[in-house]
C-alpha cells in the first residue's frame, strides 16, 4: 500500500508493477488508471489500511481490507474516503505472492 501512494504521487506504475501479477486484470486497471491521471497537481495521503478478513482457496488468498485516505486535488479540495476492497493474491511457482484482481466492495466519500 505503501509503494501504491508512492506510484500514485509519482505518476510512476512502475513503483508497484512488482507487486501485480502480468497480465492480470489488476495490472491492467493500475496501468490505465496510473497512466491517465494526467499532469494537474494532486495528493495521496494514506491513513488507514487494515486487513479485515482473509480466505484461501487453493492457490488463491481473497484479502478483504478497510483504507482510509485523503485526496487534495489540484484546486487543494480534500475529499476523504473510507473504503473496503477485496484483493485477489496468487501464488506464482516462483514462490512469490502477486495481486491478480482488485475489487472495491464500498466507497464512502466526505
Amino acid at each position: 500500500r505503501a509503494a501504491y501512494e508512492i506510484s500514485l504521487n509519482a505518476k510512476d506504475f512502475s513503483v508497484v508493477d512488482s507487486y501485480l501479477k502480468e497480465g492480470s486484470i489488476a495490472r491492467k486497471e493500475l496501468v490505465d488508471f496510473i497512466g491517465n491521471i494526467g499532469n494537474d497537481y494532486y495528493l495521496y495521503e494514506f491513513w488507514v489500511d487494515e486487513a479485515v478478513g482473509v480466505e484461501i482457496q487453493g492457490d488463491k488468498a481473497f484479502v478483504t481490507t478497510y483504507e482510509e485516505f485523503d485526496f487534495t486535488n489540484h484546486l487543494s479540495e480534500v475529499t476523504n474516503y473510507k473504503r473496503s476492497k477485496k484483493y485477489e493474491v496468487q501464488g506464482l511457482d516462483s514462490g512469490n505472492l502477486k495481486i491478480s484482481r482488485i475489487d472495491i466492495i464500498d466507497t464512502v466519500r466526505n
